[in-house]
């Protein structure tokens, strides 16, 4: 779906088959002249355990998209596929937006420049609703050992300072369709 959405958002145009198939990924990829492919699961993984052959950077594959990339095949990939950008995010069908890597580098999901955090006093999400309402998250303290989110005497969860580690939680916000 996520790949079906873009193309028809976008107008671009959409390749879709029935069965996933190592053997002919990347000959469909040539095929069709595509320029950015989807990732879902261990497909890169599988992809890299094929024997090289010359399909491997005949294509036109400018941009590999998907749901979080392992960060030990990460530079494989690019340097085998030439894959020129991996586009990584993270998200949830329930969830209110989505985490990018946006320095395409090998385990950067969820980091953001520390700049853009203190501009604006949190991390940005990716609004997918049509709305003008505008949301943020913050990485906030969670307790392991208890297994529970740390907050103030208020009651408020507390927020982590930089470099801290912790559990990403957005506010609250009202949907206007």
């Amino acid at each position: 779906m996520v790949a079906g959405c873009a193309s028809w958002h976008s107008g671009a145009q959409f390749v879709f088959r029935r069965k996933f198939s190592v053997s002919k990924f990347w000959n469909d990829c040539i095929k069709y002249k595509c320029t950015i492919a989807l990732y879902i699961g261990e497909l890169c993984f599988y992809l890299l355990e094929k024997p090289e052959g010359k399909e491997d950077k005949a294509h036109h594959v400018r941009l590999m998209i998907g749901n979080g990339l392992r960060s030990n095949i990460w530079e494989k990939f690019k340097d085998r596929f030439n894959a020129k950008q991996i586009g990584e995010f993270y998200s949830a069908t329930e969830g209110p937006g989505v985490l990018i890597n946006q320095v395409d580098k090998a385990g950067s999901i969820g980091y953001f420049p520390k700049l853009v955090i203190l501009l604006l006093g949190g991390i940005p999400l990716v609004n997918f609703f049509l709305t003008k309402s505008k949301f943020y998250t913050s990485k906030i303290k969670y307790d392991i050992e208890k297994e529970e989110i740390v907050k103030d005497q208020n009651g408020f969860c507390v927020r982590c300072q930089l470099g801290e580690t912790g559990q990403f939680g957005t506010s609250q916000f009202s949907i206007e369709i």
